[in-house]
């Protein structure tokens, strides 16, 4: 049954659509052991409530840490095989290296960060643009909105190895 198949699961993919995510997650409630991560693959805001899918995951799975995977990628060039950047984000930094590990493959490069909300709203801006901005994420998030997280987090880690300790700057890439 189910309960047998709880600790064979290492990880929740979450691959349904932003409006449909808080039924499919209600239903999975009791059918997933604490701890395993549930990586939401959706972009947007949830319209009736205006809470960001982390927000909706973390009530409903209190004992499931959170992550999100967002890019500008399409599934049709992943599964074509070509080069694509994406970045996995969680709570943590342990959770989210994890994850862009066991997802990163030659072709399909996963970066990590702790910038969580950071993720969802770049994505749902990315996704929802103008409509987004109408709802006033602009003014939520203000210049660290950017479609180009990967790009972003690829930097921020050739900063620090350079030696560079100031904080990335979202801002260079929000235009």
């Amino acid at each position: 049954g189910t309960s047998d198949m709880k600790s064979f699961i290492a990880c929740v993919l979450a691959v349904v659509p932003a409006q449909a995510l808080r039924a499919v997650l209600a239903g999975l409630e009791g059918a997933i052991a604490p701890g395993v991560p549930l990586v939401l693959c959706a972009k947007g805001i949830e319209h009736d409530s205006g809470l960001l899918l982390s927000d909706i995951a973390e009530a409903l799975l209190p004992e499931n840490p959170v992550a999100a995977l967002s890019g500008p990628s399409f599934a049709s060039d992943v599964a074509r095989g070509l080069p694509t950047a994406v970045v996995i984000a969680a709570r943590t930094d342990r959770l989210a290296a994890a994850l862009a590990q066991r997802f990163s493959t030659r072709n399909f490069r996963c970066y990590s960060t702790t910038d969580l909300v950071g993720v969802e709203i770049g994505g749902a801006v990315h996704v929802g643009g103008d409509v987004a901005r109408a709802h006033g994420v602009e003014e939520l998030t203000g210049p660290r909105v950017v479609p180009a997280i990967p790009v972003v987090e690829r930097r921020r880690r050739v900063r620090r190895q350079l030696g560079a300790h100031r904080p990335f700057d979202h801002q260079l890439l929000a235009r």
